[in-house]
């Protein structure tokens, strides 16, 4: 099959009436915790919602029934399009996302994920957050360390095709 071509529909159960939009996934804790977007994007009331699952691609059920993240009113509006990240401690969750300007361009915004499962909400929109804090131990990369690597040919991803490094 060739790496362009559309697989198997995916449902995965959530939706905010129909919509299913930039969808972000990541294991927290045993589960599977899905952002995703809805609304147009052009609209103040673009958000985004908390869905969690044993699943990588189904059975998702929303972790509350209201948004995790709507700001209707203000300078910050029409939230969505998230990503989440482990943060530089390596232990903090965070949620990347744009933010929708007067002048129709979009801001990028980042907040913290805390909770787990139904308790799970993102700390935002915030203005100003603290910086991510460091981890206790880190392994520093000097000019010249990766020298004498060597990559590989070829790896196969499907039996179809492969990618070259």
């Amino acid at each position: 099959r060739s790496p362009v071509d559309l697989g198997e529909e995916c449902l995965t159960g959530a939706t905010m009436n129909g919509w299913t939009e930039g969808p972000s996934v990541v294991k927290r804790g045993g589960r599977y915790v899905m952002t995703y977007t809805g609304n147009h994007f052009l609209s103040a009331g673009y958000r985004i919602n908390i869905a969690t699952s044993t699943h990588p691609l189904h059975g998702f059920v929303d972790v509350r029934p209201r948004p995790a993240l709507l700001n209707a009113e203000g300078p910050t509006v029409g939230l969505g399009h998230s990503s989440t990240v482990r943060g530089p401690d390596l232990v903090s969750t965070y949620v990347a996302y744009h933010s929708l300007s007067p002048d129709r361009s979009r801001q990028f915004n980042i907040d913290r994920m805390v909770g787990h499962g139904r308790l799970t909400q993102i700390l935002g929109p915030s203005y100003r957050a603290p910086i991510p804090g460091r981890p206790d131990r880190e392994c520093r990369w000097e000019a010249g360390d990766a020298d004498d690597w060597e990559a590989p040919k070829a790896r196969s991803c499907h039996r179809d095709w492969s990618w070259t490094t």
